[in-house]
């Protein structure tokens, strides 16, 4: 094809500016296919990974077209299609040397009508543009290439179109040159079950859950840093935690997570994952039978731990599976016993725990035989709490008193006999008190007041989720898969954000640049931002109820001061606004 997929593209014919005119597209030959031979006499099946090497056979003009005669890559195939050996992940062959209007066909066989999601995997260091058709239809449009930086530094392109069952012939073809392509991974998409229209207050209508990341195990224990703008995860069987970030993709982060010593055994990794009130990681450690905090930055992450809570009455925990902090500190966590092994348990029931500041461990309720998620309300007032048991498969609402303990224990909503697969597990509460449970078949949606209106289905178990700063994304833990839903439009800017001038009062409200402290707050609260300029914040203040609050504000330089004695305890949100953006922060003003 017509440019150097490892060179400098002047290195060829292919000048460095990508053609930027799509080729005009004609209807009847669109409509009119020329089929050729599926390679290797078989369609390949879908879901599935489609190489981008394994093209029809039938040649130039039926299974593909490109303007030169040879293969420029001189790899794996003899005929005009350039194919080089790749540096992607899992190895085999890339597509290079890409010019406009040159094709490949693929025969495929979807094996059920589906919404499919198709991770198209590209790298190149100016971009491009390729459509994909299939049976002679544009279903995807002009799908753009990003500018991964290097012939060989490999990002993924997404997009989710409807197939019927049965065989199909997609159709690759590049618009825009510059571009090397791997291949094409075909997953069945998630969707969003609607049973109430409020459902469209909460989650945007037309969005549909994405698969970032693949082939882990179980993961468990999602948790967004703002800052470092990653999401972190526990695959207990391999203790270790991940990473991913739109750039890096996924890394390992910590290892071990969840058992650092003893002899060698399977799993025990950590489980559920939060940060305390100075932005600590603090792990839910099944292995070690413990919650415990990294003794190391967010930013250098290190395997060592200082232990937050061992034991009850002189008697080590089952396995710590999840957790959640309120506004005074107060670290509740619930044990079932997952992460131990039976010779070695000491409690004879599961419990739910709060560990005070000072260390105080305290017994809340023992009532439950497998509690696992757990999360208050935004007024701190209901505890919510999973119980992961198929014979009582609920998930439990408590009022919670001034000194923390749990009373009016009563059931929120009942799945027990629920034929999808998983039971209640990991939960999240928005801002606005909406529950976002893991639970049979994917993640439930409910009112405060227990009513469902709505499911996100993934096709696979869901253990758990989490939100982002905004809480305008939500990733699901859906083993195999890391899974993306963006729910609402965002307010912080994105990676893809045309950044702000250096001057321009926008600088002030970058997100992942600006640190709120302390937090939770008593009398003041400071924010920093880096590149904060002198000119003036709108700054509003409203609380879990959407009731605005007036505070006093003063701005010097890079920080922000805002007086809060006029606040009572609770949960604010904490909106910052200039004329080209705004972010919004969380603070918890605590007494």
């Amino acid at each position: 094809m017509s440019h150097s997929a490892w060179a400098s593209p002047g290195a060829d014919k292919f000048s460095g500016q990508p053609a930027t005119t799509r080729p005009a597209k004609n209807p009847a030959l669109l409509a009119a296919v020329v089929q050729g031979a599926p390679y290797g006499g078989t369609p390949a099946a879908l879901p599935g990974v489609v190489q981008v090497e394994n093209y029809d056979t039938g040649g130039e003009g039926v299974a593909y077209h490109d303007a030169d005669p040879t293969n420029k890559g001189g790899q794996y195939r003899q005929d005009g299609v350039d194919l080089q050996v790749t540096l992607d992940t899992g190895g085999g062959y890339n597509l290079g040397w890409g010019g406009v209007g040159e094709w490949l066909t693929y025969t495929i066989n979807a094996t059920q009508a589906a919404d499919y999601q198709i991770d198209i995997r590209v790298a190149s260091p100016t971009g491009g543009e390729f459509h994909l058709e299939f049976d002679g239809q544009d279903k995807t449009g002009p799908l753009t290439v990003p500018n991964t930086g290097a012939w060989q530094r490999w990002q993924t392109v997404r997009k989710i179109v409807t197939l019927s069952a049965g065989q199909h012939v997609m159709r690759f073809a590049i618009d825009k040159a510059g571009f090397n392509t791997n291949s094409f991974t075909f997953r069945k998409a998630g969707y969003i079950e609607r049973l109430d229209p409020e459902l469209d207050a909460v989650i945007k209508p037309g969005v549909q859950p994405e698969v970032i990341a693949d082939g882990f195990a179980w993961i468990e224990g999602p948790l967004w840093l703002p800052v470092q703008k990653k999401l972190l995860f526990s695959e207990g069987s391999n203790n270790k935690v991940y990473s991913w970030s739109e750039q890096e993709g996924v890394k390992t982060y910590l290892t071990p997570s969840g058992y650092t010593s003893g002899p060698p055994r399977a799993g025990g990794g950590s489980n559920g994952l939060l940060l305390d009130a100075q932005g600590r990681l603090v792990l839910c450690q099944e292995g070690d039978r413990r919650m415990g905090r990294m003794d190391a930055p967010l930013s250098n992450p290190q395997p060592t731990y200082v232990p937050l809570a061992t034991q009850y009455t002189g008697l080590r925990f089952n396995s710590p599976n999840d957790a959640a902090y309120n506004s005074k500190g107060d670290l509740y966590f619930t044990d079932p016993p997952y992460g131990s092994l039976k010779g070695e348990r000491q409690l004879t029931y599961q419990g739910v725990f709060k560990v005070a500041p000072n260390g105080t461990v305290t017994l809340l309720t023992k009532e439950l035989s497998r509690p696992n998620g757990i999360a208050f309300s935004p007024d701190e007032k209901t505890l919510y709490v999973a119980n992961s048991d198929g014979a009582r498969a609920i998930w439990m609402a408590y009022t919670v008193q001034a000194d923390g303990a749990l009373t009016n224990a009563r059931v929120f909503y009942d799945v027990t006999g629920n034929t999808d697969s998983g039971t209640p597990d990991g939960l999240k509460v928005n801002r606005q008190g909406y529950v976002f449970a893991s639970g049979p078949g994917g993640i439930w949606i409910f009112t405060p007041a227990g009513k469902v209106l709505g499911k996100i289905r993934t096709g696979q178990t869901v253990p758990n989720c989490a939100f982002n700063e905004d809480e305008s994304v939500l990733y699901i833990m859906s083993s195999p898969n890391v899974v993306r839903v963006r729910i609402k439009d965002s307010v912080v800017p994105g990676p893809s954000s045309k950044p702000a001038a250096a001057s321009s009062p926008a600088s002030a409200a970058r997100a992942a640049e600006v640190a709120m402290y302390p937090n939770p707050a008593d009398q003041v609260v400071t924010l920093r931002g880096d590149n904060w300029c002198e000119q003036a914040i709108a700054v509003t203040v409203t609380d879990a109820q959407g009731r605005t609050h007036k505070v006093d504000a003063l701005q010097k330089g890079n920080e922000l001061t805002l007086s809060t004695t006029t606040l009572e305890p609770g949960i604010y949100s904490v909106k910052l606004r200039s004329k080209e953006t705004t972010v919004t922060k969380r603070l918890v003003i605590g007494r």
